[in-house]
């Protein structure tokens, strides 16, 4: 018979099994500051385990047919087929309380094992919130049962709100989850049930007759809700499984690492989601593509009848090059700190995001987080701001060695470079939100808020407007010229660069369009999302990789959600409108839409 020595006890205990050896170092060894293990298992192994939880996973993985064997252990029940170990390689182990292993550990039953494995990357609880769910009793009548899970489930709710302060929002998406899940499970019964013709004395006549009823052996309603809770922990047992069924199901892939630092440096790593791979995982769905299509064909239509309007850079004087029926794209690059440190340390976990979002999406989906989707992340110390000098010289020296690949991340000169007047450096649009909103507008606000309201200093209309009108740029640019002395007059001391970036605004809006389209309002609400995973997860060992993995499983969910998608215009109000109101030019419109029209009626006006 086999032995195994647990190498951990200063006695080196031996034990019988695997299973008995891995439960005591689960029980007794798994919280040591000094937890140091090898696997010895198999001719491949030997490496030093200094974790508990690399140790587990370790086993799981690779050696799951020696946890779950039952040669040389009589007490390790192998109630699962082979291929059933091939797929859920974590399930629990299932000891015989029977065993004479040691008092203390023969008081832990299967469930206490299976908390304890199943709870140990989270630290030692104080108490086991599953156990709080009594179990039913099975002399207990159908009513008490019916109790008991009522009881079991509010007590589940209440935990989940109250203690980890989940919102009811939510709790009703658990909820639905669940009896969505009990109804597969019917109709799943359902399939396995079989036909039996039963006879009936009939209370009207003597005549027998026979009923067709549905009968399924007790077994099979047993091992189909063991399957079911099987596959459930599974799912849920440890992160490697649930990112195994991620790629299964939702057409998960890991995100491309890439090499920062300098090759003189420590090795550092960013985190990269390929564009193309993102954009084919959201326009495999007909919905989301016929919505934008649509988009475009409206503002298209709109733009010809009428060719003073300013949808997008497409009808700016740049989009005069572009293909009508491109899909264009908008990066956004910026830095965040996930943590608001004070003094030397302001800078410890501060990251690069760098995002991307369709230019062509619905003006419904523009504000919602969602369509912002992330391309890359690393820490911010490994990106320099980049000077005109210095990208030009970055650029002729790759031209005169060809065989370097890249240097500083450039490759070769722009694409774009024989254009009139472009630089990979300096042509970019300005950003509205941070130069009106965040610096000029409080300014104003805060120095002369009275006067401004009096006098109309603060002109917000035509820097928001979206559509803009091409006829409005002479008024825009009048008003930015007379903005920048009246400052100079009335706020000296408070003339910061972006005062004159205002200036720019009537030919940055000439060129690339509303500047609505491309401002960073919404790519900083999407900061927030990362900021509050590392403060939940408070992990900093390679924060980039944590936070990026973190998004892709959301952004698989999210995607799946875009099969559905549906037109969201509704009506939020329907009031009389008197014919009176509408003069000559509004009922030749009405006319040549709908065609004969009694003007003598009230209409019915829905928004």
């Amino acid at each position: 018979m086999s032995s195994f020595t647990c190498s951990l006890c200063s006695t080196n205990r031996n034990f019988v099994s695997f299973a008995q050896m891995f439960r005591h170092i689960t029980i007794y060894h798994q919280n040591e500051s000094n937890f140091k293990i090898t696997c010895d298992l198999g001719s491949k192994c030997g490496v030093l385990y200094r974790a508990y939880s690399a140790y587990k996973s370790h086993i799981y993985r690779k050696h799951s047919l020696e946890l779950y064997s039952s040669r040389g252990n009589s007490n390790v029940d192998t109630m699962f087929d082979v291929d059933q170990q091939e797929e859920n390689k974590d399930l629990s182990v299932e000891i015989d309380e029977t065993d004479d292993d040691n008092n203390c550990e023969s008081s832990f039953n299967n469930e206490d094992l299976y908390s304890i494995l199943s709870n140990t990357d989270c630290g030692t609880r104080l108490y086991d919130s599953v156990a709080s769910f009594s179990s039913a009793d099975i002399d207990e009548e159908p009513l008490e049962l019916m109790k008991n899970i009522k009881k079991s489930f509010i007590l589940f709710v209440l935990q989940l709100r109250e203690e980890f302060l989940l919102p009811k929002s939510i709790m009703n998406i658990i909820s639905d989850y669940i009896i969505t899940l009990m109804q597969n499970i019917e109709i799943i019964l359902e399939k396995k049930a079989f036909d039996c013709y039963a006879n009936s004395h009939s209370s009207v006549s003597t005549s027998f007759r026979k009923e067709n009823k549905k009968i399924i052996e007790f077994d099979h309603v047993k091992n189909t809700f063991n399957d079911i809770r099987d596959k459930i922990k599974s799912i849920t047992k440890n992160e490697y499984q649930f990112i195994k069924q991620c790629e299964d199901y939702f057409d998960y892939n890991s995100p491309e690492e890439i090499v920062v630092s300098s090759p003189n440096e420590f090795p550092e790593n960013g985190y990269f989601l390929p564009v193309d791979k993102t954009l084919l995982s959201m326009l495999k769905y007909q919905p989301f593509i016929t919505r934008i299509l649509e988009n475009i064909q409206n503002q298209h239509t709109a733009a010809e009848h009428d060719d003073d309007l300013m949808f997008s850079i497409k009808n700016g004087h740049h989009g005069n090059r572009l293909d009508q029926d491109t899909l264009l794209i908008q990066l956004y690059l910026d830095d965040i700190s996930l943590t608001n440190p004070l003094g030397s340390k302001r800078d410890l976990h501060k990251l690069c995001m760098v995002y991307f979002t369709l230019e062509d999406i619905p003006d419904e989906c523009r504000s919602k987080i969602d369509f912002i989707q992330l391309v890359g992340i690393c820490e911010s110390k490994f990106l320099k701001v980049r000077t005109v000098v210095d990208h030009d010289k970055t650029v002729q020296e790759i031209k005169s060695n060809p065989n370097k690949s890249s240097l500083m991340g450039v490759v070769g000169e722009s694409p774009l470079h024989e254009l009139i007047g472009f630089h990979p450096i300096l042509s970019l649009p300005g950003d509205l939100m941070h130069d009106f909103i965040e610096d000029v507008w409080p300014i104003i606000i805060m120095s002369r808020l009275k006067q401004a309201s009096s006098m109309r200093l603060i002109t917000y209309d035509l820097a928001l407007s979206y559509p803009f009108r091409k006829q409005w740029l002479p008024v825009l640019e009048d008003l930015c010229n007379t903005f920048n002395p009246m400052m100079i007059l009335h706020f000296p001391t408070k003339i910061i660069p972006k005062v004159h970036f205002i200036r720019e605004y009537e030919r940055m809006i000439h060129d690339f369009g509303p500047s609505i389209k491309y401002w960073c309002f919404r790519y900083e609400a999407g900061h927030a999302y990362f900021k509050k995973i590392a403060m939940r997860t408070n992990n900093f060992k390679n924060t980039p990789k944590m936070l990026v993995t973190h998004y892709r499983l959301k952004q698989c969910f999210k995607f799946v959600c875009l099969s559905k998608f549906k037109n969201v215009d509704y009506s939020i109000g329907i009031k009389k409108i008197r014919s009176t109101y509408f003069n000559a030019s509004m009922k030749t419109v009405l006319l040549k839409h709908f065609g004969r029209i009694n003007f003598e009626d009230n209409f019915i006006q829905c928004k």
